[in-house]
C-alpha cells in the first residue's frame, strides 16, 4: 500500500521519535484513494531582496477527470494548465522545449498539446488516469516540480521522492493557521536520497493530516559563476485542499477538447 511505503520511507530517515514521521505519514495517507479534491495552492519564493509569487488552482475526479491552472508573476509572467473533460487532455508545451519553439515566433511559446485518455500503449488499449494525465502535462507547468502539488495528485514514484529529500524529521512545535492548530514537522532538507544535505524545510501539518504550509530554505551556489556567493532562495507553499469534496464540471471543459470531425 503507498501509505505503508512512505510511511516507512520517512520514518527511515532516522528520526528519533515517530511521532514526527507519523504526521508526515497521515499526511500522504490523507491524499490517497481520493474520489475528489479540490482547491489552491500560493507560491512565494524569495532570494536577494526579491521575490515571486505563483497561483495553483486544482480540482480532479476520478478516474480521469483533472483542472490544473498555474500562473506566475515576475518579470515573465507565465499561465501554464492540464485539462482533462475524461475524453481527451490537453497540456502545456513542456518548459524544458521552449527555447527550442521561441525559434518557431511568440505564438508557438503558448501552444498547448491535445491527446485522447484511451490511448494504444504496447499493442493494448489503455485508460489514463489522472496521475497519468498529471505525468504527462507537469513539464508544461511553470513551476515544476511543485512538492504539494505532487502529494495532492499522489502518485507512489512522487511520495518516495519527497519522503527521500527530507533527511530528517523532528517535532518543531505546534502554529496556529487561520485558527486551526497546526503540527511542524522539519528539518534538514536535500535534492534526493543520495545527495548532501543542502537545506531545511518545516510542515505545517492539521490533526486532519491536511497539508497547510510547506516550506523550503536552500542554499544555491553556482561554481560556474566567478565571485558568485552562495544564496539562500526560500519557498513557501501556502495550500487550502479539500477532499472529497463537489467539482466544478465546467472546469473540465474546454472548446479545444471537443472530437474533430
Amino acid at each position: 500500500m503507498v501509505t505503508a511505503l512512505v510511511a516507512i520511507a520517512v520514518m527511515g530517515q532516522g528520526a528519533a521519535k515517530q511521532s514526527p514521521a507519523s504526521y508526515v505519514s497521515k499526511m500522504l495517507a490523507r491524499y490517497y484513494g481520493l474520489s475528489s479534491l479540490t482547491g489552491t495552492m500560493h507560491c512565494s519564493q524569495t532570494a536577494l531582496g526579491m521575490s515571486l509569487d505563483s497561483e495553483t488552482i486544482i480540482q480532479y475526479q476520478m478516474p480521469n477527470l483533472l483542472y490544473i491552472k498555474q500562473s506566475m508573476g515576475g518579470p515573465e509572467p507565465a499561465m501554464s494548465r492540464i485539462v482533462s473533460n475524461g475524453n481527451r487532455f490537453l497540456y502545456s508545451i513542456p518548459q524544458d522545449t521552449k527555447a527550442t519553439l521561441f525559434a518557431m515566433g511568440p505564438d508557438s511559446l503558448g501552444s498547448e498539446l491535445v491527446e485522447n485518455v484511451v490511448q494504444n500503449q504496447d499493442g493494448a488499449q489503455k485508460t489514463m488516469s489522472v496521475g497519468d494525465i498529471y505525468v504527462v502535462g507537469e513539464g508544461g507547468l511553470p513551476l515544476h516540480p511543485a512538492p504539494p502539488l505532487n502529494i495532492a495528485i499522489n502518485r507512489k514514484p512522487d511520495l518516495k521522492a519527497f519522503a527521500d529529500q527530507l533527511a530528517t524529521v523532528e517535532d518543531q512545535g505546534t502554529v496556529q493557521i487561520d485558527g486551526h492548530q497546526a503540527h511542524l514537522i522539519g528539518g534538514d532538507w536535500r535534492q534526493y536520497a543520495v545527495a548532501p544535505v543542502s537545506g531545511t524545510y518545516q510542515l505545517a501539518i492539521n490533526e486532519d493530516g491536511d497539508l497547510l504550509r510547506y516550506i523550503t530554505k536552500e542554499t544555491v551556489f553556482d561554481p560556474r559563476a566567478p565571485g558568485m556567493k552562495p544564496t539562500e532562495v526560500t519557498t513557501t507553499w501556502t495550500v487550502n485542499l479539500t477532499v472529497n469534496g463537489a467539482v466544478n464540471p465546467n472546469l473540465f471543459k474546454d472548446p479545444a477538447l471537443k472530437p474533430r470531425g
